[in-house]
């Protein structure tokens, strides 16, 4: 089961354990757990945490949202996340959508008795949000609307012209049709909302894709008359993105930490002779656990200089 989005917060309550040492990383201060691949996110917190990674969006290793204090070149600054999911490359084996059974029936002069088609009803915010990205896909002109009416909320329900009662019982979902509205145009069904849940789901609930206006896949460019067939609205599959590109890391999001607690941390560069030195610039300080001066051996401090001029990219270290 995925949790909810962790909400974080400035200033998590106090006492906050610190290491027991002079100095310390500043992962120290993370409150979010970073995933290093898609497939540890998945295995940990389960689908619903992740989304096809979209490479127009940055980067983002942690599941959460809300305002957090984030450190970048050595500064810490607040900033409000959004968007709680998780947003890392690799590939993504998406569920077939769920359609649970019915209870509720459908008479017809009180004598034949069947359930529902449950590939016909759904409940009015699912019928809503598919109307919802259909639109925002720009598929249909601007000032268009696409609306959830009811069938079946008008009295007896007509089928091939013969009036049936729909029984519901406890059921929440309906017969949504989507009734479509093309400015100078007169209004149209779309036919049912759930068709178009399903049609969506078709590769895969959450699996990446697009609406689209387009001949439909395999269908010749014209019928048996001649005459062009026309272009349908359909879902169409776009692959996942396994790799990120080239400038993915200048797009990471950073990951969110706790507050300083006052008096206490401070950052400042890492000094030579700490362990962390040569791994990352910036630390923390504990001044609860005031170091005495370090006393290294020049060795120390050579191979230590070593290790640093070893690394790619850096600009070499003298001792003189």
């Amino acid at each position: 089961m995925t949790p909810a989005p962790q909400q974080f917060q400035p200033q998590p309550p106090l006492p906050i354990a610190v290491p027991d040492t002079p100095d310390y990383s500043t992962d120290a201060l993370n409150i979010a757990v970073v995933y290093p691949t898609l497939a540890a996110a998945i295995a940990a917190l389960g689908l619903s945490a992740v989304r096809a990674f979209d490479p127009s969006k940055p980067i983002k290793p942690f599941f959460g949202a809300g305002q957090a204090w984030f450190l970048v070149n050595g500064l810490m600054f607040q900033m409000t996340l959004t968007d709680p999911l998780i947003n890392l490359p690799g590939n993504i084996t998406f569920p077939p959508l769920e359609v649970p059974p019915t209870l509720a029936t459908m008479t017809f002069a009180g004598v034949q008795s069947q359930e529902l088609p449950t590939n016909e009803i759904c409940n009015l915010a699912d019928a809503q949000a598919v109307a919802n990205s259909i639109l925002a896909s720009g598929v249909y002109p601007s000032g268009t609307t696409l609306v959830p009416v009811d069938a079946a909320a008008k009295g007896p329900f007509q089928i091939f012209g013969e009036p049936w009662v729909v029984v519901y019982r406890l059921e929440t979902r309906r017969f949504w049709l989507l009734a479509l509205t093309v400015p100078g145009k007169a209004p149209v069904s779309l036919g049912w909302a759930q068709s178009w849940l399903m049609a969506q789901a078709a590769f895969g609930n959450g699996a990446p894709g697009k609406w689209a206006i387009a001949p439909e896949p395999g269908a010749p460019p014209t019928n048996a008359l001649g005459q062009p067939i026309p272009a349908i609205l359909q879902w169409v599959q776009l692959p996942q993105v396994t790799v990120a590109p080239l400038n993915a890391q200048m797009q990471l999001v950073p990951t969110p930490k706790r507050a300083l607690i006052e008096g206490v941390e401070t950052l400042g560069p890492a000094q030579v002779g700490s362990p962390l030195f040569g791994i990352e610039t910036t630390v923390v300080f504990n001044s609860n656990n005031a170091a005495t001066p370090r006393q290294i051996a020049l060795a120390q401090v050579q191979q230590l200089v070593a290790q640093y001029n070893a690394q790619p990219g850096v600009a070499p270290i003298a001792i003189s």
